[in-house]
């Protein structure tokens, strides 16, 4: 019990202590984690467990919607995939289609890793200018 009450501590004080990135990367491992189990449980006939992951998956793809900056030209574009993903997620949790996850998995992986880049040469630009 103390493990995990140290361990919710620590994931608490992560999160408080982020970066703007760093707070989009754990969106996306958030999400990406709930599908992976959506799928595992859809494969297993766990309907509830499944729904449940799915809807915080969705949740996730929902923040990372509200943190979009439409001031860049990006952010119409991203927005336009979250909601194409979020779409899927709605329909595969009410069809309940494992072989519909992969490609959402691979784009959000895809835009998860390209932040984690960003993240990583910025700190590094910062660290060596500082």
């Amino acid at each position: 019990m103390n493990y995990y009450n140290g361990y919710e501590k620590y994931k608490s004080q992560k999160v408080l202590t982020a970066g703007p990135g760093e707070l989009i990367v754990m969106m996306y491992d958030g999400a990406i984690k709930n599908i992976k189990l959506a799928e595992i449980y859809i494969k297993e006939g766990d309907l509830e467990k499944s729904n449940n992951s799915l809807i915080k998956a969705q949740d996730f793809v929902s923040e990372l919607m509200k943190a979009l900056n439409f001031e860049y030209s990006l952010s119409e574009q991203l927005y336009q995939l979250y909601d194409f993903i979020l779409n899927e997620l709605i329909d595969i949790n009410v069809k309940k289609q494992a072989d519909k996850i992969p490609p959402v998995l691979e784009i959000l992986e895809g835009l998860r890793d390209a932040w984690a880049q960003i993240i990583q040469k910025t700190k590094t630009t910062t660290y060596a200018s500082g």
